[in-house]
Order: structure tokens, then C-alpha cells, then sequence
């Protein structure tokens, strides 16, 4: 993330019924877990809403260090659950051809979406219920590992198995090239659709993402 800081924000204080700041984050720390009737409860979505300014200054920092253009985008992976109304996409594609681009949702909600690679693809928040108690600060943690990772090129896709069936999966590694996380995930790929993914991912040196090309590198730029 190097130059990249994120901004001071001021997050929007959320009070109960009774009026009582509600300490997202920190709810369930002493207990065994949280209550089962807080599962799918989504009560104060307000309390994401810093993600998008957030969003903005990950863009700005990405225009301004690495070589790239931006243009209106639509998403292309929204899945049936994703009913979220969006109100502005972008896309970044790096000058390198062979780099990923990378788009980013300003969805209402307030959250983010975002896709990148063949396969990359996440909500910010991953889920706004009561039980999961995230925070914008632990969704802007994993926006920001996220990116950094895809333009910094450490950041991969191959094919793989989950339980004896098709599966695809991601890496990321750290500066020096060791896993930090992974995930698979059970593909239902036609076969020949899952050949010709191959054959892209074939084509990733290390199976990873070329970094993006950085301004400060070329003169020109």
C-alpha cells in the first residue's frame, strides 16, 4: 500500500432503542456467541456508510499512482441475492494488457461491490446482520487487502478440487511470495468452460496477476 493512507473519517454514532451507543465490533466478545435470533437481522446499515468514502480514496490513490483508465461500468458476476441497488460503477483497466482490471459499486445499502481476475469477487460488507457485528473499519481492512494485493500482483487463481469435485481458487501471498490466505470454491463449470478458464489462467506468470504499471516508473505518464 505504499503512499496510500486512508482518510480521517468520522463514523455515524448508532444508538439503541433506550439510547445507548451500540459497540459494533465488540458485542459478543465476552459471550459464546451471538444470539441466534440476531441472524439476519440488519438493523443500522448507516454504520457502513464511511466504505464509500473510503472506496473514493482507494480510487483516487489508484488513478493517480498507477497507470490506468476509468470509465462507467456495470458489474458482470451479481448473483440472484444481490438485490442491492447500485449507485455508480466504475472500471479501472491498467495500460498493461495483460494486468487485471478491477471494478468497483457504490451500492445503496451502503456497501461495496468488487470484481477483479476471472474469479475475484466480494461485498464490503461480507454481511451487515446483527449476529456478525462487522465494522466498517474490519470491511475496509479487507477492501484495502484486497485491492493492494491484485495491483501490487500478489494476487492469483488456478484451478483446483473441493471434496473430489471441480473447484476454483484463490491466493494471495505476501511481498516475498508466501501464502497469506487462500480459498477454493466448487465450480459448476461446463467442461469446456472450465477448459478455456484453464487456458487464461495458463497464461498467468506464477498464476498470479501482473502488478499494475506505476506512474512513477514511466516519465512519460
Amino acid at each position: 500500500m505504499t503512499g496510500y493512507r486512508r482518510p480521517a473519517l468520522d463514523a455515524p454514532e448508532v444508538r439503541d432503542s433506550s439510547g445507548r451507543v451500540v459497540p459494533f465490533g465488540r458485542r459478543w466478545q465476552h459471550l459464546a456467541g451471538p444470539p441466534e435470533e440476531l441472524y439476519g437481522v440488519d438493523r443500522h446499515p448507516e454504520r457502513f456508510e464511511p466504505l464509500h468514502r473510503v472506496a473514493d480514496a482507494v480510487v483516487e490513490h489508484l488513478v493517480s499512482t498507477y497507470r490506468v483508465g476509468v470509465e462507467p461500468a456495470a458489474l458482470q458476476r451479481r448473483g440472484p441475492l444481490d438485490t442491492e441497488e447500485m449507485l455508480r460503477t466504475v472500471r479501472l483497466q491498467p495500460a498493461t494488457p495483460d494486468a487485471s482490471g478491477l471494478t468497483v459499486a457504490w451500492s445503496r445499502y451502503p456497501g461495496l461491490r468488487l470484481e477483479w481476475g476471472h474469479l475475484g469477487r466480494a461485498a464490503y460488507p461480507q454481511c451487515g446482520c446483527e449476529a456478525c457485528d462487522e465494522t466498517w473499519e474490519s470491511a475496509a481492512d479487507e477492501l484495502e487487502e484486497d485491492v493492494f494485493a491484485l495491483v501490487e500482483g500478489r494476487y492469483g487463481e488456478h484451478l483446483t478440487e473441493l471434496d473430489g469435485r471441480p473447484a476454483t481458487g484463490t491466493v494471495v501471498v505476501d511481498p516475498v511470495g508466501s501464502p497469506v490466505r487462500s480459498s477454493r470454491t466448487s465450480s459448476d463449470l461446463t467442461p469446456r468452460a472450465r477448459a478455456e478458464l484453464g487456458r487464461h489462467l495458463a497464461r498467468l506468470p506464477d498464476g498470479r496477476w501482473p502488478a499494475w504499471p506505476r506512474r512513477d516508473a514511466d516519465p512519460t505518464a
